[in-house]
Formats: C-alpha cells, sequence, structure tokens
C-alpha cells in the first residue's frame, strides 16, 4: 500500500506520539501515523490519566477565584462527567471515587504547597493545557514538493518560578522510578521549545509532578506524589530543534519511499506487547486485512483539539 501522509492544507503535523513511534519502531509509525489504526480494547491508565488532566485543568482555572473546597467540587464534578464517559474494567483500581480521593490527596499534598505562579495568557486567565503548533521547517521533496512541517501538542502548564519561566507536566503512573523516562525525553525538551516559541522568553527547565496511583493493598502506599525539577540549558534547547529537523526529513523521506521496517526489539516494552504484534506476525499480504478489522479503529486522538 503506498504510503500517504496525512497533510492538512498542505502541511504535516507532528506530535510528540508521532516521534515516540518512529524512533522506536517504524512500522507502527507506519500503522499509527500513516493508515491513523489503533488497536481497540481498554487502555485504564491512559483514560485515567486523561480524566486526571481534566480535573486539574478545572482546578488551573478555578484556584485563583475560590477556595479549595469549592474548586474541588468543581473538580469533582468533571470527574463525574468524564467517568459518565467511561467505565474502567471491573478489576481495575481506577475508579470514580478512588480518583476523586488521589486528586483531593493532590490537593493537600506538600509539593502542592510549594508552587509555582501562574502565566498568565492574553485572556487574563492561568495558562492550562495550552494546544500549539510550531513551525519547524519546509521540506522541499525529490519533486520540488514544499512541505511545511510543524511541531504540535499541548501544555499541562507553563510557570513561573520566581523570574524563571518552567514547564510543569502532571504524570500518573504505578512506577516508582517513573521520573528516568524523561530526564532526557524528546517531548519534554520540545516543549520548552515550544514555550519559547509562544512566550518569547526562554525557559529554564522543565517540571514533572509524579502522581503515583497504586492499587489500594493492606501493604505499602496506595497514593503517593513527587516532584522533579530538571534544568534544561539553552544549547540543548537548540540541540533539540537540530536533532528534531533532521527526524523530520528522514520521516519524510521514509514514508514516501515505504522504507518503513519493524524494530522487533520493541515488539514487548514496559507496557507489555506492542498493540501491532499480531499483526507483524502474519504473512504480508495478510497485515492489512486485519488492520482494517473491528479488532483495530480509526485514531481520532488530536493534541490540538483534546486534552
Amino acid at each position: 500500500r503506498l504510503m500517504t501522509l496525512p497533510l492538512i492544507d498542505g502541511a504535516l503535523f507532528l506530535d510528540a506520539t508521532a516521534f515516540e513511534k518512529y524512533t522506536t519502531c517504524r512500522r507502527s509509525f507506519q500503522y499509527y501515523f500513516l493508515h491513523k489504526r489503533e488497536a481497540v480494547g481498554q487502555r485504564p491508565a491512559l483514560e485515567a490519566g486523561a480524566i486526571f488532566h481534566e480535573a486539574m485543568l478545572v482546578r488551573r482555572k478555578l484556584e485563583h477565584k475560590m477556595s479549595l473546597e469549592l474548586y474541588e467540587l468543581a473538580q469533582e464534578r468533571a470527574i463525574h462527567r468524564c467517568y459518565q464517559g467511561w467505565t474502567p474494567p471491573l478489576d481495575d483500581f481506577r475508579t470514580e471515587s478512588h480518583l476523586i480521593d488521589v486528586i483531593r490527596a493532590y490537593n493537600r499534598s506538600p509539593i502542592m504547597q510549594n508552587t509555582f505562579t501562574p502565566l498568565i495568557g492574553l485572556d487574563g486567565e492561568p495558562m492550562a493545557e495550552v494546544p500549539f503548533a510550531e513551525y519547524l521547517m519546509t521540506v522541499t521533496t525529490a519533486n520540488d514538493w514544499d512541505i511545511p512541517v510543524y511541531w504540535c501538542g499541548r501544555l499541562d502548564y507553563p510557570t513561573l518560578w520566581g523570574d524563571e519561566l518552567w514547564n510543569l507536566d502532571y504524570k500518573t503512573t504505578t512506577m516508582d522510578n517513573g521520573f528516568d523516562e524523561y530526564l532526557n525525553n524528546h517531548a519534554q525538551i520540545g516543549y520548552l521549545w515550544a514555550l519559547w516559541k509562544k512566550t518569547n522568553k526562554l525557559p529554564a527547565g522543565f517540571v514533572i509532578d509524579l502522581v503515583l496511583w497504586r492499587k489500594p493493598s493492606a501493604k505499602g502506599k496506595g497514593i503517593e506524589f513527587k516532584r522533579h525539577r530538571e534544568r534544561i540549558e539553552r544549547t540543548r534547547i537548540e540541540e533539540w530543534f537540530n536533532t528534531t529537523c533532521m527526524i523530520v526529513e528522514d520521516i519524510i523521506r521514509d514514508s514516501k519511499a515505504n522504507r518503513l521496517p519493524m524494530e522487533t526489539a520493541w515488539c514487548k516494552g514496559k507496557w507489555g506487547f506492542c498493540p501491532y504484534l499480531d499483526i507483524c506476525k502474519l504473512p504480508p499480504d495478510n497485515r492489512q486485512l486485519l488492520l482494517e478489522s473491528a479488532f483495530y479503529k480509526d485514531v481520532t486522538w488530536n493534541p490540538l483539539r483534546q486534552p
């Protein structure tokens, strides 16, 4: 099947997921980004994480206007609305009542007492879950076709710490070492580049608020919060831009040439098996049939439209 780049008004928009899939397994990039297909099935960790973000958006928009008790009620109403559209599996601990407990505990946690000054947008409101699409480069193809390319996504919470600009990102996880994967993370540094372009102020770095949300048990701690601040030098942000432009050229070249092989070291990762493994195990002539079957659905996620 001939690869077609999913251009919008002649431009290519790439987010963190597209870059992550391309740099780990180009075949998964093909199925997800070019064919726009993803596996059908429950993903409780991702669904609950998205609802947590929605609740925190409510807090960021209201905390400077009302008391904790009042904006917490608004958070709980937002959580209830989200759970009206999603029911976790019966054996999953990420229930509506448990997420409300997590939000209440996070609102009162010590790390939230040492918080940042919100960055105020042009509308006079705190900036939170801010969509962006920042121009990266224009790639000229072999047939002299110019493709403008944009880095897109959402900034969780751009903030000020003193006179320094930081981007705070929430991460829900069950892993104690959840910070490790973000220490030299392409997306996190890319968000700083986007924030720099959006505000014309060089960010000092990023902050990860790790929400450790485990299954309740008689042993151990079910809910825990940790904060990590990572300072990023200007030269590293500039290096991110140069590296990303090289990857963009590779993406367009490989997509146009149908050169998107499997990277089999990633068939099983830290989160389990790749959702496309069953496809890749089939004979080549049968793969498209499974990809277009009811076991997969169209990708509708868009960071410019959804939190």
